[in-house]
């Protein structure tokens, strides 16, 4: 399932990226702030989301709704990947299921590494729609600034354990029957 994105901090259409924030659509951060990090979007994807950080604490920097009903009981992963856009205080992103930080937590992770990281978190459906959002919890007036690229909700496989238990059922009817036969 792909994500319908929206926003909540303010939308970038061309230039310098001055003050918090405020995010653009782009293929390369370095085109929007020459301190950023020189990078085009996780592999597969035509541009990135590219975020000057907020100051204010628990604002949603990207929230989505996933665009085909969840089947309620069913477990399902949400996954993004990011990246750092300047060393200095990164972002710490946290991703929640529901509309904003009093959501369910579905994963913490702080951006230190200079590379595009895949941050993913896997929750049980309780409804069939499936509201997503996006924190950073790092208000740093300095740094704290990112790249999101190709979020997704994608429905976890039970790694065979109801084909495991039919096996057991069926073992068990068998060997119950054997029983009775052989009496």
């Amino acid at each position: 399932m792909l994500m319908v994105p929206a926003s909540k901090i303010l939308y970038l259409t061309v230039g310098q990226m001055e003050g918090r924030d405020i995010f653009a659509i782009g293929t390369n951060p370095d085109y929007y702030n020459p301190y950023y990090e020189s990078f085009g979007p996780q592999a597969g994807s035509d541009a990135m989301m590219i975020v000057n950080g907020s100051l204010t604490p628990n604002t949603v920097v990207w929230a989505g709704v996933a665009n085909q009903p969840l089947i309620v009981g069913d477990t399902y992963d949400f996954s993004f990947w990011a990246r750092p856009l300047y060393s200095v205080s990164p972002a710490t992103l946290a991703s929640y299921l529901g509309v904003d930080a009093g959501g369910t937590l579905l994963a913490t992770q702080t951006l230190t590494d200079g590379s595009w990281l895949q941050i993913s978190g896997v929750f049980t459906a309780t409804s069939s729609t499936g509201d997503f959002a996006l924190v950073d919890n790092n208000t740093a007036s300095n740094g704290n600034d990112f790249a999101l690229d190709n979020f997704s909700v994608t429905a976890v496989p039970d790694g065979g354990m109801t084909i495991a238990l039919l096996g057991t059922s069926l073992l068990g009817i068998a060997l119950f029957r054997r029983k009775f036969a052989t009496a």
